[in-house]
């Protein structure tokens, strides 16, 4: 049996005999393995229940592994559990099938997900498949958590006032509670059917080809003869054999496609043929032969919904959203409460005529009832800018607000010059009339002038040529300001027994500018560095060739500057003085000059030699 031992605090003096014996009722331990078998490693009996080798056999008595209160703690997922014909098992949820006495229910996760914990007993073995006891206690359940939320029940919806009796918290959709008799009553399971969590597909929306949502595999909740089906981003509700009517709750949809989400090319679709009501999708385009409600009245919604493109031919039950496009079979909403066509819409008719047919699509009239709708005898028809329309007219079509078809609004004759009872164009931003005897014509919108005064200032280089953005050598011109400029020196200039010396220049920007090498035979004005409308000048300067070039008095940072009308300037160090000053603070006075030069010979001293 095991060696065990048991540290206790003794009783006083006084107390009666205290008398030590071996647990012999089953207890759990919070791993899931029976007392005493040290965590399953070991052997172990007990009063009507034996373990030995991970089983766990129930020989007589009454045993509930639910975790709930007054109940066993849930079993390892590792055990297996074997019920003899003297025991009786009334609740609790295994991953591996009792043996032996009971019937026992399957509970499946469907998809790639996981169980994770069952009775609040967390395990990585509890895998996607469960064996539950049939509660003989109506109030018994069996908490279960899946690795992704769970949102039906052998393919019906979880929703409505079945929330908070089946998840313990509602913000997290992953833990249900699962009782069998509350699942069988509320229409959940059949009797002697097993239990499938999220068999459900939950897909986007697919159209089939009579124009209605394909529901097959989705899951759902049933109202006697009104069904509601559950897919990603949208539902829809029906009553059995009439046509759904399709909620889109989020997205993007293109109708002229089966899978109006991914847009397929090569599966198209002819027309839309149930209701549609936006709540918070954008319908990029589609024909509509039914009603469409942009928005709910009385919703409380805040998603935007908004209708981009489409050929609409009953117009709108209702709007209160957004609309940039599309075509529509009268501007007011069906439903007196909608506030009808929303933004700029413009309207199109027939001079003398009728429009029977837009975008290949009769119009379409309530009948006995607003939901019962007939073919009207004519368009009413409203656009918006941008819109290609292609509209088919009981008379011929000659002109577009005056314009012959094929000089505006890209029109043509789609089925050609025979049949021009057809025409499409682009709907502009105003209202068409088509065999119109005026010219309707929207007013342009203005360009932007451009700047008539050109940023640029005048080089002129003497003695030497200039070029910029790879043109032609020049010595005079206007030269963009953003332009780098490189100056060159012409050697056939420089006169017979001279040198180039330096650049003489007047430009204040450029004396000081390190970038400019004014003592090289080449040298670049960078970009931006002359002010727009300056006149800049450069001269090359020579010495004579006998000379040695050494610095100047002022040093080798002075630039001979042209300052015009024949007055010298020199930069020195980075300073433009005139030559009236280098002359009062730069040049040797006469008693330094004097100073510098040898004294005369005394008359003594001339007349004694």
């Amino acid at each position: 049996m095991g060696y065990f031992s048991v540290t206790f605090t003794a009783p006083h003096a006084d107390a009666d005999t205290v008398t030590l014996s071996m647990l012999t009722r089953l207890v759990i331990d919070k791993a899931g393995y029976p007392v005493g078998t040290e965590g399953g490693t070991q052997n172990y009996s007990g009063n009507g229940w034996k373990f030995e080798n991970g089983t766990l056999t129930l020989e007589s008595g009454s045993y509930d592994f639910s975790g709930e209160e007054n109940a066993l703690c849930p079993l390892n997922p590792n055990v297996q559990l074997m019920v003899e014909s003297g025991a009786t098992l009334t609740g609790g949820a295994f991953a591996k099938e009792p043996k032996g006495a009971g019937t026992f229910k399957t509970v499946t996760l469907n998809g790639t997900g996981s169980i994770t914990a069952v009775n609040g007993l967390a395990s990585g073995d509890w895998g996607n498949k469960l064996y539950v006891v049939p509660n003989v206690v109506p109030t018994g359940a069996n908490t279960i958590t899946a690795s992704e939320p769970i949102r039906d029940i052998n393919l019906k919806a979880i929703y409505g006032d079945d929330v908070a009796d089946l998840y313990p918290n509602q913000s997290d959709l992953s833990t249900i509670l699962l009782n069998v008799g509350w699942l069988e009553y509320q229409g959940y399971i059949k009797e002697n059917t097993n239990i499938v969590l999220n068999q459900g597909t939950y897909s986007t929306l697919k159209m089939a080809d009579d124009g209605t949502p394909i529901t097959t595999g989705l899951a759902r909740i049933s109202d006697g003869n009104f069904h509601t089906y559950f897919g990603n981003g949208w539902h829809s509700q029906a009553l059995s054999g009439d046509p759904d009517n399709v909620y889109l709750e989020s997205g993007n949809y293109n109708f002229l496609y089966t899978d109006p989400v991914n847009k397929k090319n090569g599966e198209n679709l002819r027309s839309v043929n149930c209701g549609i009501v936006n709540e918070g999708s954008t319908i990029e385009d589609g024909v509509f032969n039914t009603l469409v409600a942009n928005g709910q009245p009385g919703s409380t919604s805040s998603k935007p919904h908004e209708i981009e493109g489409g050929t609409f031919a009953a117009g709108l039950l209702y709007n209160d959203g957004v609309i940039t496009g599309g075509a529509f079979n009268g501007k007011d909403s069906i439903l007196p409460i909608g506030i009808g066509l929303s933004g700029n819409y413009r309207s199109v008719t027939v001079k003398d005529g009728a429009i029977s047919k837009v975008n290949d699509t009769f119009p379409l009239v309530p009948g006995e009832t607003v939901y019962d709708l007939v073919q009207g005898s004519a368009w009413n028809l409203y656009s918006y800018a941008g819109t290609v329309l292609t509209v088919e007219s009981n008379v011929d079509i000659t002109n577009i607000n005056g314009q012959e078809i094929g000089e505006a609004f890209s029109s043509i004759y789609p089925n050609g010059e025979t049949d021009k009872k057809v025409v499409r164009f682009v709907m502009p931003d105003s209202d068409v009339e088509l065999n119109s005897t005026k010219i309707v014509v929207p007013e342009p919108k203005p360009e932007p002038t451009p700047d008539p005064t050109p940023e640029t200032y005048t080089l002129t280089v003497k003695g030497g040529t200039f070029t910029y953005n790879g043109g032609e050598a020049m010595t005079s011109a206007s030269v963009p300001v953003d332009a780098e400029v490189k100056v060159t020196l012409n050697q056939s200039a420089v006169p017979e027994g001279m040198v180039f010396d330096l650049w003489a220049m007047d430009e204040a920007s450029l004396l000081g500018n390190p970038a400019v090498a004014y003592n090289e035979e080449s040298f670049t004005i960078p970009a931006g560095s002359v002010a727009k409308g300056s006149t800049v000048t450069v001269e090359a300067q020579y010495r004579d060739a006998t000379i040695e070039s050494e610095p100047s008095i002022l040093g080798t940072a002075a630039i001979i500057g042209v300052a015009g009308a024949g007055t010298a300037v020199i930069v020195w160090q980075g300073y433009r003085i005139g030559m009236e000053l280098y002359e009062k603070y730069f040049q040797p006075t006469p008693e330094e000059t004097a100073a510098e030069q040898p004294a005369p010979e005394a008359p003594a001293a001339a007349a004694a030699s």
